[in-house]
């Protein structure tokens, strides 16, 4: 197949806000956000958040919705896809389930394994992990996260 084949022609149905790349092709209209399957473009799930960033793990077992002033915490069974039948405008009902809400306002962020870690606006860095935020650092100022290395075991940051 060469790269520039179609592979499937995708329409939304709705007004397109915000795309997100990750496990699924996430698409976000200004009152919800639709995660579908790359490959075949089938919708998976809708979900009623407008996220303003998603973060998937390197895993693809789970996602951060991040909005305003708070992040979700998904787990992504992809056994619900096998095993259930999709409704048509809300697609698998238990291909997400919420394992938190946390009221954090995330300004930078990252997957590490399973753990999510994040900048807020108190420019604070901490990680997500197990059902409970910790904080690993109280930063000078605004940073942002940048990445890390494994072989250096380092975390990355960048003010503005």
């Amino acid at each position: 197949m060469r790269g520039s084949d179609e592979h499937y022609n995708f329409r939304a149905g709705f007004t397109v806000e915000c795309i997100f790349g990750g496990y699924l092709l996430g698409v976000r209209s200004d009152e919800f956000i639709c995660f579908y399957d790359w490959e075949k473009g089938t919708l998976v799930r809708r979900i009623d958040a407008c996220p303003k960033q998603v973060y998937w793990s390197d895993s693809g077992n789970s996602v951060a919705l991040v909005l305003d002033d708070r992040f979700y915490y998904l787990r992504f069974d992809r056994s619900a896809i096998d095993t259930t039948e999709p409704d048509e405008e809300e697609g698998y009902e238990d291909a997400f389930i919420v394992e938190d809400e946390i009221v954090e306002t995330v300004t930078s962020a990252m997957w590490l394994s399973e753990c999510f870690i994040f900048t807020n606006d108190t420019n604070k860095l901490n990680y997500y992990i197990g059902g409970k935020v910790l904080s690993i650092l109280n930063l000078e100022n605004k940073m942002h996260i940048l990445g890390y290395v494994p072989g250096q075991s380092k975390l990355y940051l960048i003010d503005n």
